[in-house]
């Protein structure tokens, strides 16, 4: 049934600019999805009804216990929540207006341009002293997450990952780009490790391909290494010990000339 604009769940349109939301539209993580109609006062039942889905089905996709993959049900969310089509197509959903090909309007062209140049210019401010202290950041929260624990420090560590990713992401000279990446893959193995540490699984073995993305780009084969191990550790806790143990070897024929002894060991 097409649902009219009245009953769809009105969120600002500005939300789907955020870069949280992008990552949660990316990842078509539909826990985090409801849970932003639920910050702006959608119930689960009202979710459930513009993606007729019932409110014991909504329930269960915010904790986790459930997702989507059906199309169809990913288009009538995405009516539902009224989602503008840049975010459509960050979930992976054709634009509805197909008058231009990416479905925006000229002054919305103009204002990505602008947000790409402004980004483009923010990166270029990134020197070698700014990337010490952005280490010196994370060094700081991996102190704080021994100290206090992960899930205290949780919101930090979201911003610290998403001020790497930012000016990694829109580094443009060769130099600066691997060291962030390097940082990169540091830290979202930081963010892996803690979420390990709170049973978060799935999010933890998304920090970790994060990480190793990073790491490949970096060209270090110790950070590779090191983050590709602690993958494993998913794996344990997921009850998979073959699997974890046939990474770590191949981790280890892999990478095993090319790391330090103590990594190695």
């Amino acid at each position: 049934m097409q649902k009219g604009v009245a009953s769809r769940i009105d969120i600002p349109a500005s939300v789907w600019e955020s870069d949280d939301a992008r990552e949660i539209l990316r990842r078509r993580d539909f826990a985090g999805l409801f849970a932003i109609a639920v910050k702006y006062g959608a119930s689960q039942v009202r979710i459930g009804a513009v993606a007729e889905l019932g409110q014991p089905a909504v329930n269960a996709i915010l904790h986790g216990k459930r997702s989507i993959a059906e199309l169809h049900v990913i288009e009538r969310v995405a009516t539902g929540f009224n989602l503008p089509d840049h975010a459509r197509m960050l979930l992976g959903l054709a634009p509805q207006d197909t008058a231009s090909p990416t479905g925006d309007h000229n002054d919305e062209h103009e204002e990505q341009t602008t947000e790409l140049i402004g980004r483009l210019d923010f990166a270029a401010t990134i020197d070698p002293t700014t990337v010490m202290i952005l280490r010196t950041d994370t060094n700081n929260l991996r102190y704080l997450d021994r100290k206090l624990g992960g899930p205290a420090i949780a919101d930090k560590m979201r911003a610290q990952i998403a001020q790497i990713e930012r000016a990694h992401s829109h580094a443009v000279r060769p130099g600066i780009r691997a060291q962030l990446a390097h940082l990169l893959a540091e830290t979202a193995s930081l963010a892996g490790w803690q979420a390990i540490n709170t049973l978060a699984l799935n999010d933890a073995w998304t920090h970790y391909e994060h990480a190793k993305a990073a790491a490949y780009e970096a060209e270090d084969p110790a950070v590779l290494a090191y983050v590709s191990g602690e993958q494993a550790y998913v794996l344990m806790e997921l009850g998979r010990p073959a699997e974890a143990t046939e990474l770590l070897q191949h981790v280890h024929a892999q990478h095993r000339d090319h790391v330090p002894a103590r990594l190695r060991t």
